[in-house]
């Protein structure tokens, strides 16, 4: 169940884009923290390109694919805290650009026994920027390696019970 936190910037300032990005990952945290998917849709959408690639888990998802996983994961069974991230490395070349960023999600899920567990999420996605006319948009977000725990111990959701 992961939430992607996507950097996606509509600015064309090419001294500023790490800025720009930084700045957007903050409003897109925000929008997570406050199970906000519609906010969260609204500025994806208007920051990514026509053939945006989401991969996960060795599974690549278009823009679609991927907002209705992301909406599965707003719901009443989650409270988020925190959702942050940072970006690691940034290069940038004429009309490309490549981010790789930690991200990171503290909350609280309603575990199977109906009770609240902490959780944390922590992962490096590796996003690429392309400008379109004057514009960057982010053209694919790819996670390595992701990490989750409930409780303090490491967790893998696609092997909870429930």
């Amino acid at each position: 169940m992961a939430i992607a936190v996507l950097g996606v910037v509509s600015m064309a300032s090419a001294d500023s884009l790490k800025n720009q990005i930084a700045e957007m990952n903050k409003k897109v945290g925000k929008t997570i923290v406050k199970q906000d998917y519609k906010g969260f849709e609204k500025i994806v959408k208007a920051g990514v390109t026509k053939d945006f690639k989401y991969i996960e888990g060795g599974q690549t998802m278009n823009l679609e694919q991927m907002l209705a996983m992301v909406k599965q994961s707003f719901s009443p069974q989650m409270k988020v805290s925190k959702a942050d991230s940072k970006i690691l490395s940034f290069s940038q070349k004429a009309k490309s650009a490549t981010a790789t960023v930690k991200h990171t999600m503290v909350g609280k899920m309603m575990g199977p026994d109906k009770k609240w567990h902490s959780m944390t999420q922590e992962g490096t996605s590796t996003d690429t920027y392309t400008m379109v006319g004057k514009e960057w948009k982010m053209s694919s977000m790819s996670w390595g390696e992701m990490k989750m725990t409930m409780d303090g111990k490491p967790f893998d959701p696609s092997k909870a019970g429930g």
